[in-house]
C-alpha cells in the first residue's frame, strides 16, 4: 500500500511538472499565473490521494 501510494505521488509530481514546463517554457503566450499552479497542484494532489485510497 505504502509503495504504491508512492509511486501515485511521484506520477503526479511528474505529471504536474510537464505540465509547468509545456505551459512556462514550450508557450510564450500561456500565462502561468499563481491562480493556475495553484489549480495543477490542487489537481495533481486530488488525483494522487484518489488513486491512493483505490
Amino acid at each position: 500500500m505504502g509503495r504504491a501510494l508512492f509511486v501515485t505521488f511521484v506520477t503526479a509530481v511528474l505529471v504536474a511538472g510537464g505540465v509547468f514546463y509545456s505551459l512556462v517554457y514550450k508557450s510564450r503566450r500561456a500565462k502561468l499565473t499563481v491562480d493556475k499552479l495553484a489549480a495543477l497542484a490542487g489537481l495533481g494532489l486530488e488525483w494522487a490521494a484518489v488513486e491512493g485510497a483505490a
